[in-house]
């Protein structure tokens, strides 16, 4: 990780909470950088992580990384399309022109 104009550099910590970003915090402190100096962060959609981050890196802007963000985009998709395979089975074959069962079968 880098921080600030001098690039100082701080190993990363084990632990998936709030408090992690806090004992990292304290330690690049302890070793002279400065948590008002980091500016931004990529994160998963962790909740602990944002929680974290807003408490110990006050000036930080938080964007998620985008192997989480289409990940969750896919469920929702994957979700969506089988529910209307379940709900409209026949009106989605009808529309997609899936007259063969097996393929409508692999769509589900």
């Amino acid at each position: 990780m880098t921080c600030g104009p001098s690039a100082c550099r701080s190993p990363l910590r084990a632990g998936r909470d709030h408090e992690t970003l806090k004992d990292f915090a304290a330690d690049l402190s302890t070793h002279g950088g400065d948590p008002e100096h980091i500016e931004h962060a990529c994160i998963d959609m962790s909740a602990a992580y944002a929680l974290g981050i807003t408490e110990s890196l006050p000036k930080v802007q938080i964007s998620y990384d985008r192997f989480h963000v289409v990940a969750l985009a896919n469920e929702a998709m994957d979700e969506m399309r089988r529910q209307e395979m379940c709900d409209s089975a026949q009106a989605v074959a009808q529309a997609a022109g899936l007259d063969d069962k097996d393929t409508r079968k692999q769509l589900l």
